[in-house]
């Protein structure tokens, strides 16, 4: 692709992008200068029509800067489906799953747009553009976030979510760009990417929606303390692999090996992270504020000091299971009203009871 400069310009009939016409490319400036619309259906539906119209051109200097506005209302979109998500208790309605359900289908349309202005044969020696540098940036957090919504509403990701995810961060290696800061926000690409493995590894189904918000606050707070590994030794504790050709998580070692050549797996250690997370288990036994370890006052609860038990164990060295963890919809609703329900009989009218003990 011919790839330009993303400088913000008005639409004019010289500079419109190839197979664009000039009335619908208002219309698209004109809808992303408006307020978001309150029903968030309307606002799926539109966003999913203009990306498939710029999808149908050319790549130029105008759709660069359009695609990357409907980015922003994309994440928007998507932050306002995790609210939603985190405000109902499974199982999720079907309304809600629908929502989800479109908005992880903009959020994958995005990442496969950017991934195509990318020069995929780019080679090492040969510099990225910056446009293309934040293509990458953008398709990487776009499935991020679609990881996101489906841990969210305790679903599997969707297939062919985790292979593009790899691939992007092999290109991301193979182009050196691993420790560079995303333009949009404080952390490098490869944290960013490590946020996304231990989002894999976290087992969310085993957490209710409330306190996986804590634990993706916690992940994307420590993600740069998993580190990688070229051999790890056989007695290595928190050992993860991931091979870029398979649409999977990363994989607890202990649970199974690589079959593959050790020169196409990548190893992830979760050494660091585990040593973290024991040290804060202990200095909250022993009374000493969440805000003083940076942590949510959520974790000086029983329920938060749960989760750091369960998110040791499933970085630590978790055990081995025959079928996947399924979230247990019914808990903490299961004996609600118990109370009211007991003291029913008490409060029954003579008449009823006399007549019950007739029949």
């Amino acid at each position: 692709f011919t790839l330009f400069s993303m400088n913000s310009m008005l639409p004019t009939p010289s500079n419109l992008p190839s197979g664009l016409m000039p009335e619908r490319l208002i219309a698209i400036y004109d809808w992303l200068d408006r307020a978001s619309a309150p029903n968030l259906a309307d606002e799926i539906l539109s966003l999913s029509g203009f990306l498939q119209t710029l999808r149908k051109s050319g790549v130029s200097e105008q759709q660069l800067t359009l695609l990357g506005r409907l980015h922003a209302r994309a994440l928007s979109i998507a932050q306002k489906v995790r609210d939603q998500l985190l405000a109902q208790y499974p199982p999720v309605p079907y309304e809600t799953r629908l929502l989800a359900r479109h908005t992880q289908s903009i959020l994958r349309q995005l990442s496969e747009h950017f991934l195509d202005i990318l020069a995929v044969e780019h080679s090492a020696k040969t510099p990225l553009l910056p446009q293309q540098e934040r293509a990458l940036t953008k398709s990487l957090a776009a499935l991020y976030q679609h990881l996101l919504i489906s841990y969210l509403g305790a679903s599997s990701p969707e297939k062919d979510t985790w292979h593009p995810l790899h691939q992007i961060y092999e290109l991301v290696e193979r182009l050196r760009l691993a420790g560079r800061l995303s333009a949009s926000s404080a952390r490098s690409l490869n944290t960013a990417y490590h946020a996304a493995i231990l989002l894999g590894i976290s087992q969310a189904t085993s957490f209710t929606p409330q306190e996986f918000d804590f634990v993706v606050t916690y992940i994307e707070r420590c993600a740069n303390k998993l580190t990688e590994r070229v051999a790890p030794t056989p007695d290595e504790q928190g050992i993860f692999w991931v091979d870029a050709r398979q649409d999977t998580p990363a994989i607890a070692r202990s649970r199974k090996k690589p079959l593959v050549s050790e020169s196409r797996v990548r190893y992830f250690c979760t050494a660091q992270l585990t040593q973290q997370l024991q040290k804060q288990q202990i200095a909250l036994a022993d009374g000493i504020a969440p805000s003083a370890l940076y942590l949510s006052d959520f974790f000086a609860t029983s329920a938060g000091a749960g989760v750091l038990r369960k998110l040791f164990s499933y970085w630590n060295e978790p055990g081995k299971r025959r079928f996947p963890r399924r979230r247990k919809t019914a808990r903490g609703h299961l004996y609600s009203g118990l109370e009211t329900l007991w003291h029913l009989p008490k409060n029954l009218p003579q008449d009823m009871l006399s007549d019950k003990q007739e029949s």
